[in-house]
């Protein structure tokens, strides 16, 4: 992937004061059945509920991409710190009980490529705004 454009149209801002950004880019498979795609983009809007860690995000598709491979959702999220993301993040039944089936290969859900990108970085300002 070299690059993706997209509107933040599904997301809640920060007050300030966070300092790390993670953005996780993905695509669904062509074959994938837009009931399960729709599926994920709900139960990824439930993680800001439960997970009180994510101070903002969005969660957003794309109106483009270039690359090998197409791009079709940004998931972004900012932490006070990096223990958020790796702690009640990953650790929250939402996140491996709900959303990691569409992202593994051994589950009936499985629906996303499983070539994404993953960034995580310390930021002195806001970045989903």
């Amino acid at each position: 992937m070299t690059g993706a454009g997209y509107r933040m149209t599904r997301k809640a801002c920060s007050p300030g004061g966070t300092r790390i950004w993670r953005a996780l880019l993905f695509s669904c498979f062509a074959h994938a059945d837009p009931a399960l795609v729709r599926e994920l983009e709900e139960r990824t809007l439930l993680l800001p509920k439960y997970v009180a860690e994510i101070r903002a995000w969005g969660l957003n598709r794309t109106a483009w991409s270039e690359g090998r491979k197409p791009v079709h959702f940004v998931w972004e999220q900012e932490y006070d710190d990096l223990a958020g993301l790796t702690g009640p993040y990953m650790d929250t039944p939402v996140h491996w009980g709900l959303v990691d089936a569409y992202f593994d290969a051994e589950c009936p859900e499985y629906i996303v490529d499983p070539h994404l990108v993953q960034v995580v970085a310390a930021i002195s300002e806001p970045v989903i705004r």
